[in-house]
């Protein structure tokens, strides 16, 4: 059954129209389409018999205390025309029969201020009250005042970070303590420290964490030499090594590259960074075990190098190197000898980074929506745990496409909807 309307004010605009009655939610409904109840709670909040118990002509009246009596003779008149609008209930004044004539006209205050979310579901909700019976339409517009904060999206309160200040110490005796200034990953200062140690670092994480630019942030922050090398299933030792061709020449590769310059340069170094090491064959990287270790290494050409600690290598990572994974099918399991020359640092997410990168290319009220939108999907995908990965890069990724004046909801499908089965995204996607 549908629920009475609770009346917070009754008027008549015109002087020939309908008393219209001021539902709780803020809407003037024809006393035409009052329903029984309706009108029983009109009738008692007003303390009148029947409807020309209102005075004839224009009028308007807000609900008298329980313990006031309004009748029609104590009522003002109001002469001025008063357009329909919404009269908070705790602003309404009730006129006084002693005022002079001049100050007995009801001053409306303005509408209190609704966000335009707030207003089109009123709009929304008005047209469909508008077509319906009045006990149907007063329940309607009072259950759509109550929840309009579930049309609000999602929310995660992330605040931006300050940009974060290094110390650290290279332990060794040329280097005084350094001072960088910048953008990094949560885990950075960790990473440099390690590094600046001579220690080889695991990174597993997410694909898009960052993991990548994080190790070329240390070589810039250390002033080493900075090689990157991405790792396969099919990558053949020479690629890593080096080796002899037809003619009895040698090929140097990337990475004896960055050794010789560790070798030569005792006041710098180099940081390798192996990408997707636990894509590579076990004996791919179990060739690296000497380096790794050793800090000797004889080249095919019979070059013998040795170095310190300022030869480092980074593995990036997806799995823990213990095998495949239901995410991540294709990886290896990696020999322990070469995993027990590595410290790990899991590398995971960092949202207050990841908040930063997308204000880079987006003015702060844009950048701000499509953030929460971002996190809001990867909130999503955590609680039904769906094998969807909502990565920094892809938050990069939309920012960029918004940009150029992309609508987000298309935005969000070219980036990460449009790869997900539909039944899953309806579950998950957060616009």
């Amino acid at each position: 059954m549908a629920r009475p309307i609770n009346p917070q004010a009754a008027r008549r605009s015109h002087d020939d129209a309908e008393v219209e009655i001021l539902s709780r939610a803020g809407y003037w409904i024809s006393w035409s389409r009052l329903g029984d109840a309706s009108i029983t709670n009109v009738l008692d909040a007003f303390h009148i018999d029947n409807v020309y118990g209102f005075p004839p002509g224009r009028f308007q009246w807000a609900r008298p205390e329980d313990n006031e009596q309004v009748t029609p003779d104590e009522t003002p008149q109001v002469e001025q025309h008063v357009e329909p609008v919404r009269v908070p209930d705790d602003e309404f004044q009730i006129e006084s029969p002693e005022q002079p004539q001049e100050q007995q006209q009801v001053d409306t205050p303005p509408p209190s201020p609704q966000s335009p979310l707030e207003e089109l579901v009123r709009i929304i909700a008005a047209q469909v009250a508008s077509e319906l019976d009045t006990n149907v339409a007063s329940n309607v517009l009072d259950a759509v005042d109550a929840r309009l904060k579930d049309f609000q999206p999602v929310t995660t309160d992330v605040q931006h970070r300050p940009q974060v200040t290094v110390q650290v110490e290279v332990r060794r005796p040329d280097k005084p303590t350094e001072q960088h200034d910048g953008l990094f990953h949560k885990e950075f200062p960790t990473l440099l420290e390690l590094v600046g140690a001579g220690q080889h670092v695991y990174l597993p994480g997410p694909p898009g964490s960052g993991k990548s630019h994080a190790g070329k942030q240390v070589a810039d922050a250390l002033g080493y030499m900075y090689v990157d090398i991405s790792l396969s299933n099919d990558m053949p030792e020479s690629r890593l090594w080096g080796g002899r061709t037809a003619d009895g020449g040698f090929i140097e590769t990337l990475i004896i590259d960055a050794i010789r310059h560790a070798v030569e340069n005792i006041g710098s170094g180099s940081v390798v960074l192996l990408d997707e090491i636990d894509a590579a064959r076990t004996g791919l990287v179990t060739s690296l075990n000497s380096t790794l270790a050793n800090g000797r290494i004889t080249l095919p050409n019979g070059d013998v190098l040795e170095w310190g600690d300022n030869l480092v290598f980074i593995g990036a990572a997806n799995t823990y190197g213990t095998g495949p994974t239901a995410e991540f099918p294709g990886r290896n399991k990696l020999d322990a000898a070469s995993l027990n020359r590595f410290a790990y640092l899991p590398w995971d997410t960092d949202e207050w980074m990841e908040q930063a990168v997308i204000d880079e290319y987006l003015d702060s009220t844009t950048a701000y929506a499509w953030g929460d939108a971002w996190r809001t999907l990867r909130s999503n995908v955590k609680s039904y745990g769906l094998k969807v990965f909502v990565t920094m890069r892809g938050a990069r990724n939309g920012a960029r496409l918004l940009s150029v004046g992309m609508d987000m909801t298309k935005v969000m499908d070219l980036v990460i909807g449009n790869s997900v089965p539909a039944d899953q995204w309806a579950k998950i996607n957060p616009l």
